[in-house]
């Protein structure tokens, strides 16, 4: 799976959960963390190659001393912010259900989606198992993608089939147009739509 470009954000989670409670720097921290975590090699946890990121290099990543870090950190560990693996590596518990879910969702989508039998008619519902298919990440850019371009156009006699389709952002969808990706210069990301 390829980097998301974007998480999702739970503003009811910082005005209700447990983080609410805590200081506007420990809550700030928190954020700090999270987008490390979003950048992690394991997504959704603070480490690098299976072990813990250290504190010092987490402190100084978040802009912060060692005791700033330290003493902001055990505030949300107090609250319940952050949870830690049997190694000590430190995750978001909504992060890591929200990839897990992700994976799933693809998954099924994938395995819909070859079984032509499975494959909807609605286009609603091939929409969402595109998007889901692709993670919701652009077939010609990487960026987000919110909405399904038919590779060889409607207009040219393409199809709904999911071998024609692909998740495109908004740019890339509305700038190809009627056109193939050849003819507008586009790459695909992946070699299974090229």
């Amino acid at each position: 799976m390829g980097k998301l470009p974007a998480f999702q954000f739970y503003p009811g989670d910082w005005v209700r959960d447990s983080i609410s409670g805590c200081t506007l720097a420990a809550q700030g921290l928190w954020l700090r963390m999270i987008l490390l975590m979003h950048d992690s090699d394991r997504y959704g946890y603070l480490s690098v190659n299976g072990s813990p990121i250290p504190p010092e290099s987490i402190a100084r990543r978040c802009g912060c001393t060692l005791e700033q870090y330290e003493s902001l950190l055990a505030e949300l560990e107090t609250n319940g912010a952050p949870s830690r693996t049997p190694e000590g590596i430190i995750f978001s518990r909504r992060m890591v259900r929200d990839a897990q879910e992700r994976e799933e969702w693809r998954a099924l989508a994938v395995q819909i989606l070859e079984d032509p039998q499975q494959i909807p008619t609605s286009w609603r519902a091939i929409r969402e198992l595109i998007l889901h298919r692709d993670l919701n990440l652009c077939g010609y850019c990487g960026a987000f993608a919110d909405t399904v371009d038919h590779i060889l156009p409607k207009s040219r006699g393409g199809n709904n089939h999911p071998k024609n389709l692909i998740a495109a952002c908004r740019h890339c969808n509305y700038s190809k147009n009627d056109r193939t990706p050849e003819e507008v210069g586009y790459v695909f990301m992946k070699e299974e739509h090229g």
